[in-house]
């Protein structure tokens, strides 16, 4: 059974939510590997180590505003959480793929109409979108092709920032 689930004004205080991200450490896929010493695929983009390692109280502060999204935290085996910033320069590298484990992403950064995430069928057509409003939370079953689409900014300060979190059966 596949689901996406749009919810928006996920949290109460999205500007500090967003300000106390912008100040965590980001690496590109090639010094996270370094860092971390794990291989999580290639991802454009700059990311944070996982929440759990990093900011434990955000970790479960998200983890709690999923519960009350209605989203069964209690099912998975790991729940894995970054901070996720995608720049215009990422564009090109971004592509159509799916994810293996159920994703819920957080738009952090202010609203831009242009930018989102796009889901398809099985023949890569375009077959739902979701526009990038601040504070709203996109989540999605395992399975779906979807894509990230229009990242903008050239810096940390004003790039396509979210929260991603992996949830693993």
């Amino acid at each position: 059974m596949f689901f996406v689930k749009i919810n928006y004004n996920t949290f109460f205080n999205i500007e500090e939510t967003y300000r106390f991200c912008k100040t965590l450490s980001f690496y590109n896929n090639k010094e996270y590997i370094q860092k971390t010493k794990k291989d999580s695929g290639f991802w454009a983009g700059y990311r944070t180590d996982d929440f759990r390692n990093i900011c434990p109280l955000l970790y479960s502060f998200v983890i709690e505003k999923l519960v009350e999204l209605k989203i069964n935290v209690n099912k998975y085996k790991e729940i894995r959480m970054y901070c996720h910033v995608r720049l215009e320069t990422d564009n090109d590298l971004e592509n159509i793929h799916v994810d293996r484990c159920d994703t819920s992403l957080i738009y952090l950064s202010p609203t831009n109409l242009n930018s989102g995430t796009c889901f398809y069928d099985d023949n890569n057509n375009k077959v739902a979108n979701c526009a990038f409003l601040q504070n709203t939370t996109v989540s999605f079953s395992k399975g779906i092709l979807h894509s990230s689409i229009n990242h903008y900014g050239n810096s940390i300060e004003n790039g396509r920032m979210t929260i991603n979190v992996f949830m693993f059966d």
